[in-house]
């Protein structure tokens, strides 16, 4: 975490110095699909609607679902998860679709897009969810 904490202080202190170009130092990437949901998720205050059921396709969302990794020279840092390969060719039952379903090609896959850019998961120093589970 010190180690986090010290590339956060390094952008800060780059960003702000006249003439800086620490955002060459930085690179970021990726998306990784989307997920369908009842707008009762985001939006709604119906409890019952969130489950999904017996409600139309008039009340779905289609959200992205971002996954960036951030490579600077001080470490690697995955900030969410995304979805896996798994999520491509798997589904879920009924029941969880009608809640949530993910949208995503084979390719578009945290593990995949880690495999396309050569970095094995070993290799990422940090992981950062940014919600609780």
């Amino acid at each position: 975490m010190n180690r986090l904490i010290q590339m956060l202080e390094h952008a800060k202190h780059y960003g702000t110095a006249a003439g800086s170009e620490w955002y060459k130092m930085i690179r970021i990437h990726f998306h990784t699909g989307s997920v369908i949901v009842d707008q009762a998720i985001p939006i709604e205050k119906n409890p019952l609607a969130v489950t999904g059921f017996l409600r139309g396709k008039s009340k779905k969302l289609e959200l992205p679902v971002s996954c960036y990794l951030i490579e600077h020279p001080m470490g690697k840092v995955l900030i969410d998860t995304g979805w896996d390969s798994k999520y491509a060719t798997e589904r879920s039952n009924y029941f969880l679709n009608s809640i949530s379903r993910p949208v995503i090609k084979q390719d578009e896959s945290v593990d995949c897009k880690l495999k396309q850019l050569g970095i094995a998961p070993s290799e990422i120093d940090y992981l950062f969810q940014p919600y609780g589970l």
